[in-house]
């Protein structure tokens, strides 16, 4: 998901590069519209239980494929840590 911030200009850091070690492309997706993703994975689950603002719509931008990604999907961007 990480294309699209730089196709859309999306402000998440991402500061990584896309391999789950900083937590800086924190968003929030609402649960109900998550069932489009596969479940986070064990690594981004552990980084994610590090983050002061995680929450049950958390997902790290950088562990969720582009083709994923459904139409209309609505992002909101978590607080800088």
């Amino acid at each position: 998901m990480l294309a699209l911030r730089d196709e859309a200009g999306f402000e998440i850091a991402g500061e990584c590069g896309g391999f789950c070690i900083c937590g800086t492309c924190h968003v929030y997706i609402a649960r109900s519209e998550q069932a489009a993703f596969s479940p986070p994975s064990e690594e981004e689950s552990e980084l994610a239980a590090f983050l002061q603002h995680y929450g049950p719509d958390s997902r790290l931008a950088c562990q969720i494929p582009l083709a994923s990604v459904p139409e209309g999907l609505t992002i909101h961007i978590a607080p800088e840590e």
